[in-house]
């Protein structure tokens, strides 16, 4: 699937976040053709924000990994896939987003930066794959190469333009969900002048089908979830 690839790695956490060190050591067993280009602090719930008013600073580092061409931008994850693409003149084969400190499930998705790097790839007619952990999981990144093979073997994802994975610990088997239900608990705090939003995620006590990405993961599954940029609701 990414043998001898062109592929475009990025993250949301930052180019220091011990996760996209860990992914770039797995993808570098499949492919030596590999652009690094990450933001250059933590940019985690940006979305799909992208700077246009004004300059994005690029700075060629030093390589993450072995001698992987490296750069840190000071931007979002989106402004990294864009520069890669366009600024660079980097036409990878795949983006491959993470692995995020965290998890990325149903509305987590419209938050997050680790997931809206890959939309920025569809945009660009590049086909992307976010992966996503609980949070100080870095010891599940073993699981990112039977994720991979359960793709390329699976004839429902091998042509699928993104893809979204979270990988729970000890996992029981790999699922293709939907996008389920992920609200926050959330409230706002004052402290030091300023109000900080806080609170905790319910989908794990909110009822949803068996296939939903949230319910899937809390039973152990890892799960793999096709979504498309397309927001049309086609529903009459």
């Amino acid at each position: 699937m990414l043998a001898n690839k062109k592929i475009l790695i990025t993250n949301d956490d930052s180019l220091s976040a011990q996760g996209i060190y860990n992914l770039t050591k797995k993808i570098y067993k499949y492919t030596k053709d590999i652009l690094v280009i990450a933001p250059k602090e933590e940019n985690s719930a940006v979305s799909h924000k992208l700077t246009i008013r004004s300059g994005i600073k690029v700075t060629k580092e030093t390589p993450i990994y072995k001698d992987i061409l490296t750069y840190s931008v000071v931007g979002t994850p989106a402004d990294c896939v864009k520069y890669g693409i366009v600024g660079l003149g980097f036409h990878p084969d795949y983006v491959i987003s993470g692995i995020n400190d965290g998890l990325n499930l149903g509305n987590d998705i419209l938050y997050s930066g680790t997931v809206a790097a890959c939309f920025e790839a569809g945009l660009n007619n590049v086909k992307a794959i976010a992966f996503s952990i609980e949070k100080n999981g870095n010891y599940l990144t073993n699981e990112i190469e039977k994720v991979l093979e359960y793709i390329s073997n699976n004839p429902k994802l091998r042509n699928k333009k993104i893809l979204n994975v979270n990988i729970p610990q000890n996992n029981i088997g790999i699922k293709i969900t939907h996008q389920g239900l992920n609200p926050f608990d959330s409230e706002y705090v004052f402290r030091d002048g300023e109000y900080y939003s806080i609170g905790k995620p319910l989908g794990k006590d909110i009822k949803q089908d068996s296939n939903s990405d949230v319910l899937s993961y809390h039973e152990g599954y890892i799960s793999i979830t096709p979504l498309t940029i397309d927001r049309t609701d086609w529903n009459d």
